[in-house]
């Protein structure tokens, strides 16, 4: 087929509405192979959805929300290998589950289902270097049972984003390790501060 007759042939099929479905099929499509599990925060999640959601509207104005909302209801999942912690510090709890312990009243439009997944999965905010150092100081592992590995890792999920020096990191966890441990720490790896 030459340029024109393809250009031709394009528009008749517009105009037919068979490209248009085709485009919203694959929109429809692209969007229902999003899900969610609760492991990271859900702006990429929601960021992708209203993308989807948008083409959509555009291609067909007179979508229901409750379809929206039916659709995002379906991709809140279980994790494959749930993490100990949420997002929030607190044990992980799934959105599937979430969602079961929702009142309806509270999730019944798009936009409530939505703003409700921000405010339980958006990620943690950025804490304080007091908040930090503090959580440090609540923090009374159990020398017998926790080897020096979990325990660093356990502080280093608590500094997580945050911008903190380490001069303050340091003097808390000298305050936390015991003496002996200390004493390792400059065999091993020279000037322990």
């Amino acid at each position: 087929m030459s340029k024109t007759k393809t250009e031709e042939f394009k528009a008749t099929m517009q105009q037919s509405g068979v490209m248009s479905q085709a485009a919203l099929d694959r929109e429809w499509n692209a969007l229902s192979k999003l899900s969610y599990d609760g492991t990271s925060p859900v702006q990429v999640y929601l960021d992708r959805f209203n993308h989807h959601m948008r083409r959509i509207k555009k291609m067909d104005p007179d979508v229901e929300d409750e379809d929206l909302r039916m659709t995002m209801h379906g991709q809140l999942r279980n994790a494959k290998k749930p993490p100990l912690l949420g997002l929030d510090g607190e044990r992980y709890m799934s959105p599937e589950t979430w969602l079961g312990r929702q009142l309806s009243r509270d999730i019944n439009t798009y936009e409530k289902l939505s703003t409700a997944l921000k405010e339980r999965y958006g990620g943690s905010k950025e804490k304080s270097n007091l908040e930090v150092v503090l959580e440090i100081d609540q923090m009374h592992p159990n020398w017998k049972k926790t080897t020096l590995k979990e325990f660093f890792t356990d502080v280093d999920e608590l500094l997580g984003t945050t911008t903190i020096e380490d001069g303050f990191v340091i003097k808390a966890l000298n305050e936390k390790l015991p003496v002996e441990v200390k004493e390792e720490l400059r065999r091993s790896r020279g000037a322990w501060k």
